[in-house]
């Protein structure tokens, strides 16, 4: 039989409203869901799912508040639908995504993802969300399964492709991560991540004319977390290229963009390590730890820190970071 959440049609329709906004994965739809998932509460203050919607709109990158803001009102809203409702896979899963990306608790999100799957198999975002977390910690083989399975449960979704994309990119497949990142940007031209994806895949491939176009394009149609972020790629294949002037106009860009608005401390580092400046990189990388930058879930994986990853100082980010194989 299936379980009703609500007795509330309208806190239920505001409820599907935030979720058609949250799967856009833009700045101005994440807030217009948060919105929505707010007054679903407003109509009915015992809707678990509503809470778990609203940490959902906190967990993604995309959303407008730095991580220290927005992630303690995740985990809050994700704890709130666990205490009305325990039996809840999307709370387990919303709760996992924060441990994994924030409190960068391995075993605690490890736990989190398998209660949600044990609770709802078929629930895709957990299958995917535990495909994230098998990356992080460098066991590539668990993260293509889980995110394949979700795939299979929801062929549709351009986050789930996306993240299939994503794999194949930090697994240094390039030629694969270009292939399924055009095929989504096919099936869904609006969704910003995989713009900056294929255009590091291209920039990994030594074709960085074809980089440099896709860095520039992806900022024309991005705002916010998603706009910096192709800022910085932008800037660091303009160094890597040569073109030094260029990345360090770029830099002076992106610190002016950071007096209107929250840019990510990665993503100054980013472009440092572009330029060969090491200092200034781990600079901005312990920046980046203290303020929990989310791609700092990701530090082993991405090939861009490649030229940093002999340093001592990369071990002990690492280190610090909590990475084990065995999490």
């Amino acid at each position: 039989m299936t379980k009703h959440y609500t007795e509330n049609p309208e806190a239920y329709q505001l409820y599907l409203k935030g979720r058609y906004y949250w799967n856009k994965r833009t700045q101005e739809a994440i807030e217009i869901g948060i919105r929505y998932f707010q007054q679903a509460i407003e109509k009915d203050p015992s809707y678990a799912l509503a809470y778990a919607g609203l940490a959902d709109c906190y967990v993604i990158p995309a959303g407008p508040l730095p991580p220290n803001e927005k992630m303690p009102k995740a985990k809050a809203a994700a704890q709130k639908a666990l205490e009305i409702d325990d039996s809840l896979a999307e709370a387990h899963t919303s709760l996992g995504r924060v441990l994994a990306t924030y409190d960068w608790d391995w075993p605690g999100a490890k736990k989190e993802f398998q209660r949600a799957i044990e609770l709802n198999p078929r629930y895709s975002v957990a299958h995917q969300w535990y495909g994230g977390y098998w990356q992080a910690i460098g066991r590539f083989d668990e993260s293509q399964t889980e995110k394949k399975r979700a795939q299979e449960l929801d062929p549709l979704s351009s986050s789930i492709n996306f993240d299939v994309g994503l794999t194949f990119y930090y697994t240094r497949q390039y030629d694969q991560a270009i292939g399924q990142l055009r095929k989504m940007m096919e099936m869904d031209p609006s969704f910003p991540p995989p713009q900056n994806i294929l255009a590091a895949a291209y920039e990994q491939k030594g074709m960085y004319d074809e980089a440099i176009a896709g860095f520039q394009q992806a900022i024309t149609l991005s705002t916010g977390f998603n706009r910096s972020i192709s800022m910085a790629g932008l800037g660091h294949v303009y160094a890597v290229y040569g073109k030094k002037s260029a990345a360090r106009k770029v830099l002076s860009e992106l610190k002016q963009l950071s007096t209107q608005e929250y840019v990510p401390a990665w993503d100054f580092a980013l472009i440092y390590a572009g330029l060969g400046e090491n200092d200034q990189a781990f600079a901005w990388l312990d920046k980046a730890y203290d303020e929990r930058s989310f791609n700092m879930t990701w530090l082993n994986n991405e090939p861009r820190w490649d030229s940093l990853r002999s340093d001592a100082r990369y071990l002990d980010l690492v280190h610090r970071i909590g990475f084990r194989r065995d999490s």
